[in-house]
């Protein structure tokens, strides 16, 4: 029993720092476009429903929740969780996160932890990679209302059976 419970929390342990290498690595070889602004750019918000610009995107949006959905082969589960707050999967909820106009992001944390600056590219409002582990797939848009959702979809197999995972930040610009 207590190999089974060490067994898991590495598998969780290799699929979180999977996760992380992924959400942060340099898509370029997916043939996406680098976002570049001028620091003086005018960033205008989009009507409901317009494509989503990449100037959007671009400043410091902190986070207020997250909605996890997991499926494990077929069965459903959601919950909505505050940000900072603790929950049982391997993807930690940032608390800030900055999109910079030379195509850099850094994730904050509530512990004061930083992750990055890592590069980004974005090819319209979604980026994909292929990982050995996991696909992973990330879409973004930004309501009328100034909000910004970010959606990271994650398909993998465990114990032979498929896992999908899906996490929605919502985040405003402070």
């Amino acid at each position: 029993m207590r190999k089974k419970v060490r067994l898991k929390a590495f598998v969780a342990a290799i699929l979180a720092m999977l996760f992380l290498l992924a959400l942060f690595h340099d898509v370029r070889a997916f043939g996406a476009t680098s976002i570049k602004a001028p620091e003086n750019a005018n960033f205008t918000e989009p009507s409901f429903g317009s494509a989503v610009a990449v100037s959007d995107l671009l400043g410091t949006w902190t986070v207020n929740r997250v909605k996890v959905k997991k499926t494990v082969d077929g069965v459903s589960s959601e919950n909505t969780y505050s940000a900072g707050q603790r929950f049982e999967t391997f993807v930690p909820c940032p608390k800030k996160v900055t999109f910079s106009a030379d195509g850099n992001s850094v994730f904050e944390y509530d512990n004061g932890k930083t992750d990055g600056p890592f590069e980004y590219t974005v090819e319209g409002d979604q980026i994909k990679r292929m990982d050995p582990a996991a696909v992973y797939t990330y879409k973004y848009t930004v309501t009328n209302g100034g909000e910004l959702q970010l959606v990271v979809s994650i398909s993998y197999a465990r114990d032979s059976k498929p896992i999908e995972e899906e996490y929605t930040y919502y985040a405003m610009k402070k």
